[in-house]
């Protein structure tokens, strides 16, 4: 009745055995699909059941089913089939980078102490990352590292290990690195934590003009990003426009992460309704920025050879006074 995938249990059996503290790499004690879904409800059943053919034929589901995947998968993926689901999303399962992990946890990477020094920092509150000897810091350093030497370019960048973070919440470390770097490589994050940062401004441009006017620019994977950040400052108006800098970083860090706990769908469906164009928003707002930025890289030329002319004349003088 409940026909899940051996990779799925086991997948889900190590994200248990890695959440509850013990290592990796373990292959017994698997998940039973009948004992796990033994105190569910019938729609709870009916949905286990649903995810379990789902990632049995994955192939057909993504080819022929792709609308109905959508919206199933807004309505949010089941805790269990959540770390193997995310990695056929972004095609993470078997990459040939997977089997490198272990050897770059060998090498040593020049962003160790930038590393080091930030772990503390991502998730400080949640039980899995409590500690400097905990297996969340430990894995979730691990994680970082493996990624500095595989993308020498972009490194270390503080903001990434609060994505690794919660991929770690779901799954064991090889699996996390891996979809890591499919979000990295193909969904535009990379450019976001590259050393310029110059596609986060374009983010940024994106943003500002979308709480402006209303739709959206729904740039790739980043769409939803986009959706909730504006959907938060909606819900959140009349309470943040009567705070000043201090009180609205305390405000976004204390009262909004917590505000859904016991509802996140409804800030998703909240998502949602914020209209958008995706072709037409994201053209105009990529040539505007684009045009933007090549006015301030002209500008910074014409005050640097200003600057330089002004340094000649000081010199003329100084020469024609001596």
């Amino acid at each position: 009745r409940f026909d899940v995938s051996r990779r799925l249990l086991e997948a889900d059996s190590k994200s248990m055995r890695s959440m509850n503290g013990s290592r990796r790499n373990s292959g017994s004690s698997l998940v039973s699909s009948s004992s796990a879904s033994s105190n569910l409800s019938h729609l709870e059943e009916d949905t286990w059941i649903l995810w379990g053919r789902i990632v049995n034929e994955w192939d057909e589901w993504r080819k022929k089913k792709e609308k109905l995947l959508k919206e199933l998968i807004r309505k949010g993926i089941p805790h269990h089939f959540r770390a193997i689901v995310w990695q056929l999303l972004c095609s993470a399962t078997d990459m040939p980078v997977k089997n490198q992990y272990s050897e770059l946890l060998k090498m040593s990477s020049p962003c160790e102490k930038l590393i080091r020094r930030d772990i503390a920092r991502t998730y400080p509150e949640h039980e899995f990352f409590k500690g400097q000897d905990s297996l969340g810091q430990e894995v979730l350093f691990n994680v970082m590292k493996a990624y500095s030497l595989v993308d020498r370019e972009v490194g270390y960048c503080q903001g990434s290990a609060f994505i690794v973070g919660l991929l770690l919440m779901q799954m064991p470390e090889e699996e996390a690195f891996c979809v890591f770097v499919r979000l990295m490589q193909e969904y535009r994050l990379r450019e976001l934590f590259k050393p310029s940062m110059a596609e986060l401004g374009l983010c940024i441009y994106q943003f500002e003009y979308l709480l402006q006017r209303g739709p959206s620019p729904s740039p790739q994977g980043l769409e939803i990003v986009f959706r909730v950040g504006v959907a938060l400052l909606q819900v959140n108006q009349a309470e943040l426009v009567q705070l000043d800098m201090e009180g609205m970083s305390q405000y976004f860090q204390k009262v909004i992460p917590h505000q859904f706990d016991s509802c996140p769908d409804k800030l998703i469906l909240r998502a949602f309704q914020v209209k958008y164009n995706p072709k037409k928003m994201k053209s105009r707002l990529e040539k505007e920025y684009a045009a933007i930025k090549n006015k301030e890289m002209e500008e910074q030329i014409e005050i640097k050879r200003l600057r330089t002319e002004n340094r000649l004349l000081k010199q003329r003088i100084e020469t024609l006074e001596k």
